[in-house]
């Protein structure tokens, strides 16, 4: 017997409405036995319930130094075509991630702070060109001791580059789900 288990995330717009909801879906058993490295699909739905994008995202080990075990999802439209991919890239601290097109030239890359583990504090991922000019970033918001510590809510804010088109938010989004993954959601589970 398979037991499928689903997770549903809100996603605001600026001014605090929600626009999106977004449920992964993935098994019990790998949830538990892979914890913040598990594979899953995730569906992301606007209010009427329409879907706006499908997720998935492959088993890759964790704490790895192997070419093999970078981090990666893959973000598809409602009729199943690739728009993009987000890939980890390799560095001494893991914390460089590339944005993709769905034919794999990078459009953007991801980078993080040497230690994304400090407290007390936001921490900020920088959304840069493939030259790496800043056009935006990525905040995981610091949100209190009792939160951070007895919760696995997180929450982030995402300053967009300029005239960005929603199907470039969309990638930039799943790419904010990538580092949440990555760096927040803990290891021991939910």
């Amino acid at each position: 017997m398979q037991i499928k288990f689903s997770v549903n995330r809100r996603i605001f717009n600026p001014r605090m409405e929600q626009i999106f909801v977004a449920t992964e879906s993935s098994d019990c058993l790998i949830r538990n036995c892979f914890l913040n490295t598990r594979p899953f699909e995730m569906s992301i739905v606007d209010n009427t319930g329409n879907l706006v994008m499908h997720i998935e995202r492959p088993l890759k080990c964790d704490d790895c130094c192997w070419f093999c075990c970078m981090q990666e999802l893959e973000m598809f439209d409602p009729a199943g075509e690739k728009l993009y991919s987000v890939e980890q890239e390799w560095a001494f601290f893991n914390n460089k991630i590339a944005l993709k097109d769905g034919g794999g030239e990078v459009l953007m890359r991801i980078h993080g702070e040497v230690c994304v583990i400090r407290c007390c504090s936001d921490r900020i991922f920088s959304i840069l060109t493939p030259d790496l000019n800043q056009i935006g970033e990525i905040r995981k918001k610091w949100s209190g001791c009792g939160k951070e510590t007895f919760t696995e809510a997180d929450n982030f804010t995402i300053e967009f580059p300029v005239a960005s088109d929603s199907k470039t938010k969309m990638g930039i989004l799943g790419a904010t789900i990538l580092v949440n993954y990555m760096y927040f959601e803990k290891k021991g589970g939910e």
